[in-house]
């Protein structure tokens, strides 16, 4: 708790994660601190939440990535920065319109006017009681909120091709790379909605619209060879949380996002 959003502490939040590795199941480590600081995943752009599944994927293929989970686990709450979750439901179908109607809001433009950085205007969000009752989460089981969220943030980022865009869909491959640690998935996804919605209402001029225009028909062989043969970091993590977001949802417009930004400039 003393590191708990410090970054300064990093070294020694790993130091005592480290310790207390030696004594206790690492799976049962990172459960405790996925769910007892939840509201934290998206810190620093949700990198805390993708490089904690990432490195428990390392873990699960070769035992020795233990180090990296440690480190991913000191980044995690040393990175924290506490967002909200919201409580209004919505049906899948209306997302891009309600999205449409926070973001003509006109005290929620009044609020993201009087700021300049994301963060600060993040933060002004989560302490409007107004936004806080207005902004919704995405009923139905835990699939049905994730194919509603995967709704809004394709065609967003196939319009704008935008960084914050792209990390709300690697954060969501992450956040399904996580599902068995917590004790109530749907709420993570709730809770990941609420941090994606704000994250999404930052930025300025971003289009929100329903229709998937035509898709590359490139196979995902061809895009992961490109992506692999990239300079560009984001290029290979978002073909390979497209991807796998593709075999699990069978959504093929995922192969535009991986190829916007494989040619990305």
């Amino acid at each position: 708790e003393e590191t708990l959003g410090v970054r300064d502490s990093y070294e020694a939040a790993l130091d005592i994660i480290k310790k207390k590795i030696d004594h206790e199941n690492i799976h049962s480590m990172i459960d405790d601190i996925l769910n007892r600081y939840s509201l934290g995943m998206s810190s620093g752009l949700f990198h805390t939440l993708i490089r904690v599944a990432y490195a428990v994927e390392g873990y699960d293929i070769d035992k020795d990535f233990i180090d990296e989970v440690a480190r991913a686990l000191a980044y995690y709450i040393t990175g924290y920065r506490q967002a909200d979750r919201f409580h209004r439901q919505i049906s899948r179908s209306q997302v891009i319109e309600e999205m449409t109607s926070l973001e003509e809001n006109l005290h929620i433009k009044k609020i993201l006017d009087s700021y300049d950085s994301l963060g600060q205007r993040m933060k002004a969000l989560y302490n409007s009681d107004k936004y806080l009752k207005k902004a919704f989460v995405i009923k139905g089981d835990g699939e049905e909120k994730i194919r509603g969220l995967l709704d809004l943030l394709i065609p967003t980022y196939r319009n704008s091709k935008n960084i914050v865009v792209l990390h709300c869909i690697t954060g969501l491959h992450a956040l399904i790379v996580l599902k068995d640690y917590f004790k109530d998935f749907e709420e993570a996804i709730d809770i990941f909605t609420s941090c994606v919605i704000t994250h999404l209402l930052v930025v300025d001029n971003l289009k929100f619209e329903n229709a998937f225009s035509n898709h590359t028909e490139q196979s995902w062989d061809c895009l992961k060879f490109k992506a692999a043969k990239s300079s560009d970091v984001h290029a290979i993590k978002l073909s390979y949380s497209s991807y796998e977001l593709d075999k699990l949802y069978g959504i093929s417009q995922l192969k535009d996002c991986a190829l916007l930004r494989i040619k990305y400039k």
